[in-house]
């Protein structure tokens, strides 16, 4: 898969699930029941040194999954991860030495900004990179801050405030990436990712559904 077409599939399905457990039987159940409820493109932790193994498994078993590395956290990093065969990379940080290598991989690359001054960085010196993760989000207030000034931007939101969803989506929040809270009652799993899509899908927030007060995914 093309960088180009890995951007489509993420913009279009708009919710990454992130796989985070450090043990190998856990990390494929999960994958596998957040593949069950829908999710499309998943992402799996660098802290899981099994992290290749578990995306060549995917591959063989979910022929149409867009699955990619997160939590790359230096150059280093990335070059292993560039060595398997994950279709996109994601890290909570912009580094510079690994933006500069991201830009040789051929293939999508998500870094990380929590100031303006990190997302500006990262607009007007790496505008290759069409997607930008926002992590963590503290409020929908911080995050509506962020979309007035830098409005043309696609943010892909991490470690946001559950509560607060349906108010992301009114501020303009498009893209969503899901963690280890959101798996750990699998069988909640299916009935969160439907409601997280309809909310995205309904328009001026319209649509409420409650994802809960306290716990963030």
């Amino acid at each position: 898969m093309s960088f180009l077409q890995t951007t489509e599939v993420i913009l279009k399905e708009k919710i990454i699930g992130v796989i985070r457990s450090n043990n190998l039987s856990a990390a494929k159940s999960q994958l596998s029941c957040l593949y069950a409820a829908g999710l499309k493109v998943i992402e799996v932790s660098a802290n899981n040194h099994e992290y290749a193994q578990i995306i060549d498994w995917a591959h063989s078993q979910f022929t149409d999954l867009t699955i990619g590395v997160a939590t790359i956290m230096c150059e280093a990093q990335l070059q292993k991860a560039s060595e398997s065969a994950a279709q996109f990379f994601v890290s909570p940080v912009s580094d510079e030495r690994m933006l500069q290598r991201a830009k040789d991989l051929g293939k999508l690359f998500i870094p990380g900004a929590c100031s303006p001054s990190e997302v500006s960085n990262i607009i007007n010196y790496h505008p290759e990179f069409p997607i930008i993760k926002l992590f963590p989000v503290a409020s929908a207030v911080a995050f509506e801050g962020l979309v007035k000034v830098f409005y043309k931007s696609n943010f892909l939101l991490s470690s946001f405030p559950v509560e607060q969803t349906e108010l992301l989506i009114q501020k303009g929040a498009k893209l969503f990436a899901v963690g280890s809270h959101f798996t750990e009652d699998l069988l909640q799993t299916a009935e969160r990712v439907k409601r997280m899509r309809e909310l995205l899908s309904a328009s001026s927030g319209q649509v409420s559904a409650s994802l809960g007060t306290t716990e963030r995914f």
